[in-house]
């Protein structure tokens, strides 16, 4: 899909968006796992993981070799690394409709909500 520009959404407070949203993020999360499948080793992105929901839930499974959460709000970015020490987590502030990783970087995308925040 085409893209025509960069987003404009901002965001400054993760614990507040994690009061709203995380409460159905996690039980939507492990839904939309089930959905898609996993498979054992994978590199897998979250674009639009927000405050970590989705990115947690994929960590507590043992298929991922690598996770990579991406979003546009840095707050969010800094939220979601406090929430887990995994070494299979890291974390990148970016704009999903720019995103700046090379081809078969990843096996496998995942995204929950993020279609929600953009223009496209």
């Amino acid at each position: 899909m085409a893209s025509s520009g960069a987003s404009n959404y901002t965001a400054t407070d993760a614990a507040a968006y994690e009061r709203l949203m995380g409460r159905r993020s996690g039980p939507l999360a492990d839904r939309l796992i089930a959905f898609a499948g996993l498979a054992q080793g994978e590199r897998v992105l979250d674009v639009g993981c927000g405050t970590g929901s989705l990115v947690l839930a994929l960590a507590s499974r043992p298929e991922p070799a690598a996770i990579v959460g991406v979003d546009i709000a840095a707050p969010y970015i800094g939220y979601a690394r406090q929430r887990s020490s995994d070494p299979r987590l890291s974390f990148v502030t970016g704009d999903a409709q720019a995103l700046d990783f090379a081809a078969a970087s990843f096996d496998r995308c995942f995204s929950s909500i993020a279609l929600n925040f953009m223009r496209d």
